[in-house]
Parts: C-alpha cells; sequence; structure tokens
C-alpha cells in the first residue's frame, strides 16, 4: 500500500469523528484534495468521460469475493441474537 494511501485510510478511520478527513467546514474538498487523489480529474469524473479502474461482473453474486469462513455461516446463529430495539 502506498504511503499515501495509508495516510488517507489512516484519516479516514481517525477514532474522533470530528477529526476525521472530510469532517472539516471544507466537507468533501477536504477529501478530493487529499494527496492520494492528486492529479485526479474530478470534473471529467462527474461527467462520467473517466473508465473506472474495475467493473464487477453482474452476473456474479457478489459473494465469491469474501472468504467462505463468513458466507458459509448459519445466518439463524446471529439472527437470535439480533434485537430491533
Amino acid at each position: 500500500m502506498s504511503p499515501e494511501a495509508r495516510d488517507f485510510i489512516e484519516k479516514l478511520i481517525e477514532k474522533d469523528p470530528k477529526d476525521r478527513l472530510g469532517a472539516s467546514e471544507e466537507d468533501a474538498e477536504e477529501v478530493m484534495s487529499h494527496k492520494w487523489f492528486e492529479g485526479m480529474n474530478w470534473k471529467e469524473i462527474e461527467a462520467k468521460n473517466v473508465n473506472p479502474p474495475y467493473v464487477p461482473d453482474p452476473s456474479e453474486d457478489g459473494l465469491n469475493y469474501f472468504d467462505d469462513e463468513f458466507t458459509g455461516e448459519d445466518i439463524n446463529t446471529h439472527l437470535k441474537n439480533f434485537s430491533p430495539e
């Protein structure tokens, strides 16, 4: 992982919400101006003129990206402990 990506993630998961990246008055501008996004042309992205680096296969159910340890668990085991309150 690049130092810029690591810094970006660390700032997004800052424990104190008011200190997280994007929590200032600059809001999304603060996130968009982070060094990890250097060279990103936001106007081209907004205009949908940029091809994404990865396009998921819509025919897949999406679970193939998760380990069987999680997708093979019995959902009822977790639901019995769930309380709507």
